[in-house]
């Protein structure tokens, strides 16, 4: 019985996915057509540019409601406020408190990610098991 729940699970999980991999695809194949469209024009409007040697850009998206470099800043006054390590869902809760707006998924995916970053530039600590992550400011800087 358990083994019938459990392929039928990952026959599901697996159908999901490959409808990911095919819209994804698809989705792959208009940018390329249209990057070969735009090189066609760049090519007419200066015949001397090679499209290649124009390096990729990534997009950063912002969060609506937050200014650039705005959910670091809150991040930051929520940490030195903390007397103890914080979990990043505290900290999405002070900052949408601190801006009188309602906690949303998107904010605290942003605070997880936010964390992540900084952790990585080595500007906050993290502690705990990867569930139970708790975040807190080095000992330097409290």
């Amino acid at each position: 019985m358990a083994t019938s729940l459990l392929a039928g699970n990952l026959i599901r999980h697996r159908a999901y996915l490959t409808g990911e991999v095919a819209a994804t695809e698809a989705k792959l194949d208009t940018l390329r057509r249209d990057l070969t469209t735009i090189d066609a024009a760049l090519r007419l409007l200066d015949s001397g540019l090679n499209p290649d040697s124009i390096k990729g850009i990534q997009r950063h998206y912002q969060l609506l409601g937050f200014k650039q470099g705005e959910m670091t800043r809150l991040t930051f006054s929520v940490l030195r406020r903390a007397t103890e390590p914080v979990s990043a869902d505290f900290v999405a809760e002070q900052i949408a408190a601190m801006k009188q707006i309602e906690l949303t998924k998107d904010i605290v995916t942003h605070v997880r990610l936010t964390m992540v970053r900084l952790a990585g530039e080595g500007r906050v600590v993290r502690s705990g098991s990867p569930r139970g992550r708790l975040w807190a400011l080095p000992e330097q800087e409290v």
